[in-house]
Order: structure tokens, then C-alpha cells, then sequence
């Protein structure tokens, strides 16, 4: 983990931005969907027409389980779809024009992760060092339709056993 800490410049600029979290680490949960080109992506791994994207149900059915007294932080290459889908969510913060590397960071500021079929915010969840947090991850990954985890071993290790796996066909009901 001491291999992937924040250059100075960019630790500062995190810094700054948490500020801006008006919630403790503890009431905070960071979202991270992911859909440009994931909305295209199949290879045989689409998932009902969203690609390698998640359907906003995923979503909501998470955010229903945490409860509306947290923070919602979401980092998205589509903030204008965010903002849409989510704009009667209470508490909330639509994160833009951040480096990269800020946005993935930010899940490290956050009690609560939700992640995407990305592995931008799987790298985000397990760089969180937060005692405690609680990750809430799709089970199967990529690999929804076959019922198997791909990329093989995605949820593997110590650190990523003690996530939530959650069975996206499950939230639609």
C-alpha cells in the first residue's frame, strides 16, 4: 500500500477538496459510475444493454440499503447523468474536472464505497484504509451474465473477501 501514496501536489490538492465534504469519513459514502465507452463494451459480458455499465437500480437499491443521513460523493465520467438520475438524493457532492487520480483518491475519504464494473473504482475501494469501511461491489464483476467472477480473481484476497458482494439481478425487484 506505501507504494501508491499521493504525490505532494496532488496529496494538497485532496486536502482542499475534503473540505468541501461537510460529513465526518463515517457518514460519507463515495459512488463511482462509470459509463462512456463502458455503455458500448461487450465482448460477451453485456450486461441487459448497459454494457459494462451498471443500471441505475444498482445504485439506488445501495443507496436505499445505507440510509439518506450520509454524504453521497459521486465520482462519474458522466456527471450530467448523475446529476439527472440522483437529483432528488439529499446530501449529496457531483465531483467534475478533478484529476484522475483525485477522484480515485477520494474513495479513500469514505467510510462507504459503491463500485462500478471498472477497475478504477476497484483500485479506489482497496487503496481505502479506513478501519471499517464497508465496500459494496457487484459480485460476478464483469462476469454478471455467466454467473462467474471476471477478470478470475477479482474477488479474491484478504482485503477484497470482506467486501459486499451484491447480485446486480437482485436489485431490480
Amino acid at each position: 500500500i506505501d507504494c501508491f501514496k499521493l504525490k505532494k501536489f496532488y496529496e494538497i490538492k485532496l486536502i482542499k477538496l475534503e473540505k468541501c465534504f461537510y460529513f465526518p469519513p463515517e457518514k460519507r459514502c463515495c459512488i463511482h459510475i462509470r459509463r462512456g465507452d463502458s455503455l458500448y463494451m461487450d465482448k460477451g459480458f453485456d450486461y441487459k444493454g448497459f454494457g459494462w455499465s451498471l443500471p441505475e437500480y444498482y445504485y439506488k437499491f445501495l443507496i436505499d440499503k445505507l440510509g439518506l443521513d450520509l454524504l453521497y460523493i459521486f465520482v462519474s465520467d458522466d456527471p450530467d447523468w448523475v446529476e439527472t438520475k440522483f437529483m432528488n438524493l439529499p446530501n449529496k457532492m457531483i465531483l467534475r474536472n478533478n484529476p484522475e487520480i483525485i477522484d480515485m483518491f477520494v474513495f479513500t475519504k469514505c467510510k462507504y464505497n459503491i463500485i462500478s464494473r471498472s477497475t478504477f473504482s476497484w483500485w479506489g475501494a482497496w487503496l481505502n484504509q479506513i478501519h471499517n469501511k464497508e465496500v459494496y461491489a457487484p459480485k460476478y464483476f464483469i462476469g454478471i451474465n455467466q454467473k462467474k467472477c471476471y477478470p478470475v480473481g477479482m474477488d479474491q484476497g484478504n482485503e477484497v473477501r470482506k467486501w459486499h458482494y451484491i447480485d446486480v439481478d437482485m436489485t431490480s425487484t
